[in-house]
């Protein structure tokens, strides 16, 4: 499947993603859809960002428009919008640090479109695959740092990129 059939229908799986949760709540301008305990458990996710790391925060302010309950976890680069799999039911400094690694994808795909204007396509690579995943993980590991993990979670954070899973 080519690109831009791939985008058509994460637009048209979004727009019926959000169609499908009736229950809905902002949050600092940012639509948050799914069930009450997603909705509750990323509030608290969202403040214990605030608190204890601004910088990512205002990061996925800026970044966001939605966050919403799905299946798997990932970026909606070209949409603002972050899908949330099983991830809201991790402890919460993890499910934090996943929000943002997820807005971390958003903005490396952003920076890349305001520094090459004269380039239409943002390239997957820019803010996936194998270089993107890297660079959104040492993002994801600062930002636990800044929550207080455990040096056992972070551990476990910097060693995912080893398992390659976005190849899957």
């Amino acid at each position: 499947m080519g690109k831009e059939s791939f985008l058509k229908r994460l637009k048209q799986t979004i727009i019926d993603i959000k169609g499908v949760y009736k229950d809905c709540e902002k949050y600092n301008a940012i639509s948050i859809r799914g069930n009450k305990d997603f909705i509750y458990k990323t509030k608290l996710a969202l403040d214990l960002l605030q608190e204890k790391s601004p910088d990512a925060f205002n990061l996925i302010k800026g970044s966001l428009k939605d966050i919403i309950m799905g299946s798997h976890s990932y970026a909606g680069v070209d949409y603002s919008t972050c899908v949330i799999g099983n991830a809201y039911m991790a402890p919460l400094i993890i499910y934090a640090s996943t929000l943002a690694h997820e807005a971390y994808h958003i903005e490396l795909y952003r920076k890349f479109k305001k520094d090459n204007p004269s380039i239409r396509k943002v390239p997957p690579e820019v803010y996936g695959g194998a270089i993107g995943e890297k660079k959104a993980l040492d993002y994801e590991v600062g930002v636990l740092r800044q929550l207080g993990a455990d040096e056992a979670t972070i551990e476990k954070c910097s060693k995912l990129y080893d398992t390659k899973w976005w190849e899957e």
